[in-house]
């Protein structure tokens, strides 16, 4: 199945400075295959970006069904990290995490880097379909983007990750995948604009880009980082 699936998991943050190297570390070594590797994930994706006013890091996994980021796989993974993971968690600052059913995607491949654009809608946007698809056939065709995918936001925060709630949470989180960060520096106010005339949002959209510099699918998670229960 390709990414993102029926469901995705946006994840925005910062880290404290001094534990960076290990934090990139981390989470390309252990922290984001063990999450891919749980039953259910189709791929995880990791972003960086460092630029005013936005948060250094994105990460995005792909899901089977929404009720994955319930599921009791992936609920033991948080109630019992790894040591490291533990020791790792503490160092997260400004983080947003945001799951999200999946609305409609088009195009395909995988983009070098994305615009991620956070929406706060004034009423539902779920149906009919026939208001979503333009939007996503619009960011998908713009010269320098491979493909577009919008998700709706649910409530799916573990207990562990409560700390984390953001008053500023979106409604919506729209992915415009591009060939590379400056396509994605080029395209970010149109594609603020395509949204903001498609979608009944509240506010200004607000986008971040980053490059991808991590992806890895379920069916290549080492057995070393898959969990038994």
């Amino acid at each position: 199945m390709a990414f993102p699936g029926p469901a995705f998991l946006a994840l925005w943050n910062d880290v404290t400075p001094q534990h960076a190297q290990e934090y990139n570390r981390w989470h390309t070594r252990e922290h984001v295959p063990e999450r891919v590797g749980i039953d259910g994930f189709i791929e995880g994706r990791r972003y960086r970006h460092a630029q005013p006013g936005q948060r250094e890091y994105f990460t995005a996994y792909g899901a089977v069904s929404p009720e994955v980021f319930r599921s009791m796989a992936y609920l033991n993974v948080i109630d019992e990290p790894t040591p490291w993971s533990a020791n790792m968690r503490s160092t997260l600052t400004n983080v947003l995490r945001a799951p999200c059913r999946t609305l409609g995607s088009v195009g395909g491949g995988t983009g070098g880097a994305v615009a991620c654009v956070r929406l706060q809608a004034g009423s539902p946007v779920s149906s009919p379909l026939s208001a979503i698809s333009p939007l996503l056939e619009a960011c998908a065709a713009l010269d320098g983007a491979v493909a577009a995918h919008l998700g709706e936001v649910f409530d799916a925060q573990p207990n562990a990750f409560a700390h984390w709630t953001a008053s500023n949470m979106p409604t919506h989180v729209l992915l415009v995948e591009t060939e590379d960060i400056a396509a994605a520096e080029a395209l970010r106010e149109r594609i603020a604009s395509l949204a903001a005339d498609t979608l009944p949002v509240l506010a200004p959209p607000a986008v971040d880009v980053y490059s991808l510099i991590f992806a890895i699918g379920h069916d290549d998670v080492d057995a070393s980082l898959r969990r038994t229960r």
